[in-house]
């Protein structure tokens, strides 16, 4: 059976008898189509199918229900996890924006990729996922907000059309977007716009997308936004908050904070609930567009929060803990089976498992592989090491440091193997967790412990390895978008 004859297989078996063919997409009587949805394992046809990839800045895992039993409803969210294969073991490349969106991009660890410090960028002559999907026929088009994934850091190469800028004859140049493409200042309701008004213009004769959106939405809830404050529920009284400069303070180790972080907390829930809100709307879109059975959809973190303060676990970088290393992941499409995958992915795993998805050639020497296989329950790539770098940013007693010097070595390595958790600084200071008994890390065992050795080598021949050529970015202005969203003194 060819591929598209599976896939009207499938569709046949959806309809039942009531002929609600779309109720496929959206219940649980999806998971009693899996052995034929699972027969279906040849490549996706690039003809018929688009791909969203949508990553949410600073999202913890434990804020989805999907991941996480104890965490709030978020409807859209919930309703999408139900359909979707979802990695519980997915892991970051580092723990903040830059370097990990370059990982996702790449499929390479940042030692590799180069993009490991705010003055510099991806390294030339890099393919991206972007570069693979173009090459094979797809528009690509991508919709973020700014600061660290802006093209300066070298993520437009690729695409056809970024944040408004588009090259010569670009389809996407022509289409009536919001304020022509740009991020919005303020996201609220307006969350995903311009990628919803770029599916709606999407038409059947054009070529199939990919499409990339990033959001801050999440990542900015200290700047207390009103949609924010309103879904506390009354917990939260507008005129006894904060600035947000003192709230980044405290987020930043500055000063010592106690209640500070019970309002942060109900900040970040409220930017959930309007994250969630934002999502329906652009799935709903996907379907008004008649997209929603043929598309690809990828919903992912860069990184976690830390929200600890009483074991100094607080805000992103500088760290490679679980809170902001293990992140959520999750896939919906064409022959994608709903179901929970255990088997360990990382970012740099994604661009070759969409490429393997899609019948699409995977650039040679990725440190990722594919996941496919892994995800419709054929077979695991094994017992893989994962790796976690920092390069530019620590903690001390004075809070969150970040360096000048551009280093070539990382600061801070992360191994992450089996249900052990190893992490090393450039002191060769050590940190092992058992993640089995001690999911949260509060316990560090001892240097000694059985198989700390085969993970100190692993550290040790990654931190060999020589760096790539180091790409500055030339983009002064980056830097106030980098102050507003909290990332510099």
């Amino acid at each position: 059976m060819s591929h598209g004859e599976c896939r009207a297989a499938v569709a046949r078996a959806a309809a039942g008898p009531s002929g609600a063919a779309r109720s496929f997409c959206y219940s649980h009587a999806w998971l009693g189509l899996a052995a034929l949805v699972l027969g279906c394992s040849q490549p996706l046809e690039t003809e018929d199918v688009n791909i969203v990839l949508i990553s949410i800045d600073t999202l913890n895992r434990s804020s989805l229900a999907a991941f996480d039993s104890t965490a709030a409803k978020l409807p859209n969210l919930d309703r999408f996890a139900q359909t979707s294969s979802r990695f519980l073991n997915a892991y970051s490349t580092a723990s903040w924006t830059l370097p990990a969106h370059a990982s996702l991009l790449t499929g390479l660890y940042p030692d590799r990729h180069g993009a490991t410090h705010r003055k510099l960028r991806i390294s030339q002559g890099i393919d991206t996922l972007a570069d693979s999907l173009a090459a094979a026929g797809f528009e690509t088009v991508a919709f973020t907000d700014g600061g660290f994934v802006s093209p300066s850091f070298g993520f437009a190469k690729g695409f056809e059309s970024y944040d408004g800028w588009s090259r010569e004859a670009s389809r996407a140049s022509q289409l009536a977007l919001p304020r022509d493409g740009k991020p919005p200042r303020n996201p609220g309701r307006a969350l995903f716009d311009r990628a919803i008004a770029f599916i709606s213009q999407h038409r059947a004769s054009d070529p199939p997308f990919f499409l990339f959106l990033q959001t801050y939405a999440v990542h900015n809830y200290f700047q207390r936004h009103p949609w924010a404050v309103q879904a506390s529920g009354g917990l939260l009284d507008r005129s006894a908050l904060r600035e947000p400069a003192d709230y980044l303070k405290c987020m930043r180790g500055r000063r010592h904070c106690s209640d500070e972080w019970r309002v942060l907390s109900q900040l970040y829930q409220g930017e959930l609930a309007n994250l969630d809100a934002g999502f329906g709307q652009l799935l709903q879109a996907l379907d008004d567009a008649s997209l929603a059975d043929s598309t690809l959809v990828i919903f992912v973190s860069d990184h976690g929060e830390g929200f600890d303060s009483a074991h100094q676990r607080i805000h992103h970088g500088g760290r490679l803990h679980e809170d902001l290393i293990r992140i959520p992941l999750m896939l919906r499409g064409p022959t994608i089976p709903a179901r929970d995958v255990l088997d360990e992915i990382s970012l740099v795993d994604l661009m070759p498992t969409v490429l393997d998805l899609l019948g699409v050639a995977i650039p040679p020497d990725l440190d990722g592989v594919s996941m496919v296989a892994s995800m419709r329950g054929e077979s695991s790539p094994g017992d893989r090491p994962r790796y976690a770098m920092e390069f530019s940013q620590w903690w001390d007693d004075r809070g969150l440091q970040t360096a000048e010097q551009i280093r070539t070595s990382p600061l801070q390595l992360a191994v992450v193997r089996s249900d052990l958790w190893y992490i090393r600084d450039s002191d060769s200071r050590e940190e092992v967790y058992d993640m089995r008994e001690d999911p949260k890390q509060l316990e560090i065992l001892a240097g000694n412990a059985p198989l700390v050795a085969v993970l100190r080598s692993l550290a040790n021949t990654r931190s060999d390895r020589s760096p790539p050529p180091q790409k500055r970015i030339a983009d002064d202005a980056i830097e106030d978008q980098l102050n507003a969203l909290g990332y510099l003194d």
